[in-house]
């Protein structure tokens, strides 16, 4: 009978005794698959014999896949104390066979799990049990920690400790492991409280004028506010001024959510706003940026003459482009967008039925870490009374003829 052990503990090879080794790196909580691959030549009546030690209830070996050779362990839910020497020895009469694997159990660890912005965290790749010879690498949400970062941080080997947590340094935060030519990773979430929207400072909100905005300031739900605030500062000053309009005045807003609302947009509320609100003895701020838009024409005196539009932003950092459509709406009132032209100025050099309906301007900005492309949209329909005071004026002016045709009729007869 071909006997099959799978043993945790250490062993040393011994003479007469056939080894092999290797080395499993895996993420805790995931499956963990201990490789034992070994030719059987003859299985007899009674069949193989598995002794297990160590996590007994979460281990198995599938027996349908002994006959192929495979005696691999698996390990659901590795956890870290699963991690050391495990031990698969096969033995037929006097000959032995031993599989040495090792299991590294690598899990990233938050402390305290849920910091609060602008306090210290310390977000660790622990390995069980530590291998003093591996190299550990880190990334936040798949991108290398840059040499900025490193700096805003007491930084070692096992563990990144920021010394006061900004959006920033949300994201997944993933360790990779290598081990002489192996690598495992293992990943966890850094969450915060504090302001959740915007989640980033110098947040862009863009308004036309005279349509209502909001500029958002929401906190984590349940947090204690102790003070908050909004302030302005106008394109050209240097300090901020409180703002006195209050935030949203509705009912059935949370105590967390301090947005301001701003009900009829004019083109001197542009500038940089700022939310403040005290939480555990912190100061936390968001800077709000408020960009306003309209749309300008020159309106021609004569008539058929051209019609010019321009779209005026109060500031186009971050604007990648302007585009011009028509908007028009059938008897069921299906919209229908046209695009017309690409540029910051649209000239109509003859108004005619073409050009009339509705034109808005649509605005395509980008930002940094925003995906996909803001777009926005600027109506004009004031441009359909324009087409339609040209329009009553060609008609006066066909009546005015047929009426002086009919005077000189009647004169003649």
């Amino acid at each position: 009978m071909l006997l099959l052990a799978i043993l945790l503990g250490t062993t040393v090879c011994m003479t007469g005794v056939q080894c092999q080794k290797d080395e499993v790196l895996v993420e805790a909580g995931s499956l963990a698959v201990l490789p034992v691959q070994n030719t059987v030549w003859r299985i007899e009546q009674s069949g193989l014999e598995f002794r297990g030690v160590g996590p007994a209830q979460r281990s198995r070996c599938p027996h349908s896949e002994f006959g192929k050779g495979d005696f691999n362990l698996h390990i659901e839910g590795v956890r870290p104390e699963d991690g050391g020497e495990y031990i698969c020895r096969f033995s037929r009469g006097g000959w032995e066979e031993k599989k040495h694997v090792f299991l590294w159990v690598i899990q990233v660890s938050v402390s305290p799990p849920l910091p609060l912005e602008g306090s210290e965290v310390a977000v660790a790749c622990n390995v069980t049990p530590w291998p003093d010879w591996a190299s550990v690498s880190w990334k936040l949400d798949g991108t290398p920690v840059s040499q900025q970062q490193k700096q805003r941080r007491a930084r070692n080997m096992k563990e990144q400790k920021i010394l006061s947590v900004s959006p920033q340094d949300v994201g997944n935060w993933t360790c990779t492991v290598r081990l002489r030519g192996k690598e495992g990773k293992a990943t966890q979430m850094l969450s915060m409280r504090g302001i959740s929207s915007p989640l980033k400072d110098m947040t862009p909100v863009y308004a036309a004028v005279g349509s209502s905005a909001v500029l958002p300031c929401v906190y984590t739900k349940g947090l204690a506010l102790e003070k908050t605030s909004w302030e302005r500062k106008r394109n050209g000053e240097s300090s901020f001024n409180p703002v006195l309009r209050p935030p949203i005045p509705s009912p059935k807003r949370p105590l967390w959510d301090r947005s301001l609302w701003l009900e009829s947009v004019e083109q001197q509320d542009e500038g940089m706003y700022r939310c403040s609100g005290e939480v555990e003895g912190r100061i936390l701020q968001r800077h709000l940026l408020l960009v306003t838009a309209q749309v300008r024409s020159m309106v021609p005196v004569k008539p058929n003459a051209p019609v010019t539009l321009t779209c005026d932003v109060s500031n186009d950092t971050g604007v990648t482009g302007y585009e011009w459509v028509r908007v028009t709406y059938n008897l069921n009132g299906t919209q229908t967008v046209n695009e017309k032209q690409k540029s910051k100025t649209l000239k109509i050099q003859k108004m005619t039925e073409e050009f009339s309906g509705e034109w808005a301007d649509l605005r395509v900005n980008r930002q940094e870490d925003l995906h996909p492309k803001r777009k926005m949209i600027l109506q004009y329909p004031a441009l359909e009374t324009i087409v339609h005071s040209t329009s009553n004026a060609r008609e006066k002016r066909e009546r005015n003829r047929v009426r002086e045709k009919e005077q000189v009729h009647q004169t003649e007869i």
